[in-house]
């Protein structure tokens, strides 16, 4: 028997690879180099080395006119219905 979620799939579209260096500057370099509008960012909780990036980014981004905002606000924002669609982010 088939079982279904009904709730689209959330993919990332820059993978920060935090886990692969577990180094701050890479991370940060990484992010900041390749992000564009409408991207969801892929970091990981557990590294010191990724919470040291984000005191980093989050600044940044928001001085580059970037604003953070949680996929289901990405979504609304970007005019997508969830209710919609199987799976959302990538390029």
């Amino acid at each position: 028997m088939e079982q279904t979620i009904h709730m689209p799939a959330i993919l990332w579209s820059v993978d920060s690879q935090d886990w692969s260096n577990r180094d701050a500057d890479i991370t940060y370099s990484r992010i900041i180099n390749n992000v564009r509008d409408g991207d969801i960012i892929l970091m990981h909780s557990l590294y010191t080395s990724s919470a040291e990036a984000t005191k980093r980014l989050v600044p940044e981004l928001m001085d580059m006119g970037y604003q953070l905002v949680t996929v289901s606000e990405l979504m609304e924002y970007k005019g997508i219905d969830a209710q919609k669609i199987k799976s959302y982010g990538g390029r």
